[in-house]
This record gives C-alpha cells, structure tokens and sequence, in this order.
C-alpha cells in the first residue's frame, strides 16, 4: 500500500524534472539560434531635447507635475546621452555583438526620453531612438525604435531608462535589415 504513493510521487517528480530540463533546452537552443551574428564599433547617441536647449542633458522631457525630481533637479548623474551609449553597448555585448569593429559603427538620437504622469500614480516612461549604423561613411542601416513602459510610484530614473534601452535594442535585435547590416563574414574586432 505504501508503494503506490512512492510510486505517484517518483513518476511526478520524474515527469517534471523531465519537462523542466526539454523547456531548458528548447530555451537554450531558441535563443541561441536567434542570436544575431556580427560586429561594430559604437559612437555617439545625441540627446536632441538637450541639444536643442529643452531640457538639460541630464534630465528627462517632463510634464512638470508628473515626475518628482530628486533633489538635485537631474534624473542622472551624466549625460542622457552618454548614458544611453554605453547601455547599447552593454546589451549589444551581452547579447552576442562583437564590439569593436571599427569598419561598422553604429550611432543614435535620442529623439525623446520622457517621463509623462497618467494619473493614478501611474507614469509613462518613454524612449525614442534613431539608430544609424555607417559602413565606409555609408549609410547601411536607419531606423527608428519607439518603446515605453509604464512604472507606478516611485521609481529610480536610471532604472526606467535601462529597462526602456533593453526593449529600444531587443526591437534593433529583432529587425531583419539591422540583422543583415550588422553581419560579418570575417569581422575585423580587434583582440581585447
């Protein structure tokens, strides 16, 4: 009588270890053969709002009642610009993109990065970047990716806007043309 529950028992556990190490797998190989292949070399990212004179290269585009600003008036500590560069490049990297080719070089404008209150403690967070990358001083790849989120409460500024990136180049990743753009038979990366 004893048996038949050990019985249950070891045949769930089986079927579920089972299940948990194929769905591991499946993980594993559908995100290795959707890894984009290719490398380049990454420039500036202009934050045009600052550049224009409509907010101030550390600060996001506000509503002015919708955001509550730190105390120092700036949601970080550098430039938006800057900032968003060497996320790209983070999430390029970690991502599969060989970094360095100075052949293939990819750059942006931050064409908008907001936070706009919706009520209900609710915040809409915003990130609109035109992405270009040059082969030769030639033009191979433009496009524009316009992604948000929408955070509730109190929230940290860098956080918004590293979730907001990882979504702007998780879409550049899942373009067909930016895929082909990027890709190199025998890529010139210099060893790091």
């Amino acid at each position: 009588m004893n048996s038949l529950p050990c019985l249950i028992a070891a045949s769930l556990a089986a079927m579920a270890l089972s299940g948990c190490s194929s769905l591991d797998l499946n993980e594993s190989a559908r995100s290795s053969s959707s890894s984009p292949v290719g490398s380049l070399s990454v420039l500036a990212f202009d934050y045009l709002p600052a550049k224009s004179g409509e907010v101030s290269p550390q600060n996001a585009q506000t509503k002015p009642t919708s955001w509550r600003r730190p105390a120092n008036g700036r949601a970080l500590d550098q430039d938006v610009g800057a900032y968003v560069r060497d996320a790209v490049t983070r999430k390029l990297s970690s991502d599969g993109i060989k970094i360095g080719n100075p052949d293939r070089k990819i750059s942006g404008d931050i064409e908008e990065f907001s936070f706009k209150g919706t009520g209900a403690d609710k915040t809409d967070c915003v990130l609109r970047i035109k992405y270009r990358i040059t082969t030769n001083d030639t033009v191979a790849y433009e496009a524009t990716k316009d992604v948000g989120r929408t955070k509730s409460g109190f929230f940290d500024p860098r956080t918004a806007l590293d979730d907001l990136v990882d979504l702007s180049v998780h879409e550049l990743l899942q373009d067909p043309a930016f895929r082909e753009a990027i890709k190199s038979p025998n890529p010139t990366v210099p060893a790091t």
